[in-house]
């Protein structure tokens, strides 16, 4: 039986894993192509529509109609001193996982809290041992819920835009942003280096801006032209164009 010198194995093995390295590399370039032009597909399917704002008159900083491209999905909803619109919902597999996934933990930080006041001897635990693991567990339980959040209903009034999310089956996330000269609107749909394997469509994203700065970014499951006629929308409010109820009229 004729064994094969030992360095044509070795030779042998390095070969094998340059090639099993360059096929992986192929295969991440060829995912991340794909879902670039996935992303420019969907983007050119949902192209933006000109935002129409409300007609003339003290009610200018509501939204204007909605078009019927856009709805049911997006819905406008005006109230005495309130205007809503209610936003797509949508969640992913593995965001729906890592919010169930974030109870236990929070759950078990609750039980160490209540249930282990005492250390094995029968003794009282120091502060840092009583209350840093609950904590700890707690808090990381309702990190994981916060993956889940996204922009669900903008409501405005003549002075400010709160944007309500939901995240963790039960708990709300409320952002109010007081209209203002410097507050700017601008955004796009995600990139597609950003998104998540099981994702689908791209989220929206809009990135509120105060005079030179960028105060923080929202997330919409919507389409591109659902995103974009809601960041023309807050960027006409923001404008100060329209006359505001409380002004003195010439």
């Amino acid at each position: 039986m004729n064994v094969p010198p030992s360095n044509e194995i070795v030779s042998g093995l390095t070969v094998a894993q340059h090639s099993l390295k360059v096929a992986i590399v192929v295969f991440a370039v060829g995912a991340i192509w794909r879902n670039i032009q996935a992303r420019k597909e969907f983007v050119k399917r949902h192209p933006p529509l000109p935002y129409v704002p409300p007609a003339d008159g003290p009610g200018r900083w509501r939204f204007g109609p909605v078009p019927s491209e856009l709805s049911p999905d997006l819905q406008s909803i005006d109230g005495i001193e309130s205007s809503r619109v209610t936003l797509p919902e949508r969640r992913m597999g593995s965001q729906f996982g890592a919010s169930l996934f974030g109870w236990p933990f929070m759950a078990l930080g609750i039980w160490l809290l209540f249930a282990a006041p005492l250390g094995d001897a029968g003794e009282p635990l120091s502060a840092a041992w009583r209350f840093g693991p609950p904590l700890a567990f707690f808090f990381f339980g309702f990190a994981l819920t916060y993956i889940d959040v996204a922009m669900r209903v903008i409501e405005l009034t003549p002075h400010t835009a709160t944007f309500i999310g939901r995240h963790g089956f039960i708990f709300y996330q409320r952002v109010v942003i007081k209209r203002g000269p410097s507050l700017k609107f601008t955004g796009k749909t995600e990139s597609s280096l950003t998104m998540h394997r099981d994702q689908g469509p791209p989220n929206f994203i809009l990135n509120v801006g105060l005079g030179f700065g960028r105060a923080g970014r929202l997330m919409f499951m919507c389409t591109p032209a659902q995103g974009a006629w809601i960041r023309d929308a807050l960027s006409y409010w923001a404008s100060g164009s329209q006359p505001r109820p409380d002004a003195p009229k010439n």
